[in-house]
């Protein structure tokens, strides 16, 4: 039951172990793709960029203050992982208190609707009523907007390696 629960926690719970630099390329002129332009407005900046680094570092400190509302703050409503987030945070913060540091965050790209980075995040616990190996996670988080706000819509995890 407890390598069950720590299970469940990784791969559900990855989306608060987030936070992070970044570095892209800027584009300069619209890019025309198949089925979709890319206008001015939604072109890479920097400050685009810091936008969504702004997005992660918020959602690792509220996860490691334990701040649910916080933390749910971060995530798309409409998101799939939106609805079950409140509960599986709740039973988290109640077995575990982790840390989270992240070791890579990489800027992949855009379109109207999502933007994608790479990230790594490692993750340690530092007290906890279960037991949690300490590892590092490789994943992809997409991000989309919400109003004027970007936000965490999912995620993809390519590679979890113990610490």
């Amino acid at each position: 039951m407890m390598i069950q629960l720590a299970r469940i926690d990784i791969r559900h719970f990855l989306v608060f172990l987030i936070a992070g630099t970044a570095f892209a390329q800027s584009e300069t002129k619209p890019v025309q793709t198949p089925d979709k332009t890319i206008s001015d407005s939604n072109k890479v900046t920097q400050e685009f960029i810091d936008k969504l680094e702004n997005v992660v570092k918020a959602n690792c400190g509220a996860n490691q203050k334990e701040d649910l509302a916080a933390a749910i703050a971060t995530i798309h409503p409409k998101s799939s992982s939106y609805g079950g987030t409140e509960q599986i945070s709740k039973q988290l913060f109640e077995a575990l208190d982790l840390s989270y540091t992240m070791t890579g965050f990489h800027f992949i790209g855009r379109d109207e609707t999502y933007a994608v980075a790479r990230v790594k995040i490692r993750t340690s616990k530092i007290a906890g009523k279960i037991e949690f190996r300490d590892n590092t996670a490789d994943f992809m988080i997409s991000f989309r907007q919400d109003g004027t706000d970007w936000k965490i819509w999912s995620q993809n995890i390519l590679e979890i390696l113990p610490n």
